[in-house]
């Protein structure tokens, strides 16, 4: 069987209408973005009531002088973990920001969607 052969046959072939579902597609491009939506909210309301806790950290590093070791090393412990900690929670919405989100492409979007409901 030679290539040009091959080629006819590939190229014959019926499409399958379920693959270019685009309703079904587009219900989950809606979906995909209520998810993120309510994932930036969430992300905004942590974020918020994190940073209170962040300044009381440094406040109480320079109000309690002459300390131990231990009482500054674990404040300043707490701040690096919460930082990360809000880091990591935001970090889930930069993959979003690429260009592959605006193409109809059902595999992306249902790793994202199977990304958000971890």
């Amino acid at each position: 069987m030679d290539f040009d052969n091959l080629q006819n046959i590939w190229q014959n072939q019926p499409l399958d209408e379920k693959t270019f579902d685009h309703e079904k597609i587009n219900d989950m491009i809606a979906q995909l973005e209520k998810e993120r939506k309510k994932i930036y909210k969430d992300n905004l309301r942590v974020t918020f009531s994190m940073i209170p806790v962040l300044f009381m950290c440094l406040l109480f590093l320079f109000i309690f002088k002459d300390q131990s070791f231990l009482f500054y090393f674990s404040l300043i412990a707490m701040f690096f973990l919460i930082s990360i900690f809000l880091g990591i929670s935001w970090s889930r919405l930069v993959n979003w920001q690429n260009e592959k989100v605006l193409k109809n492409n059902k595999g992306f979007i249902d790793q994202s969607i199977g990304k958000l409901k971890f």
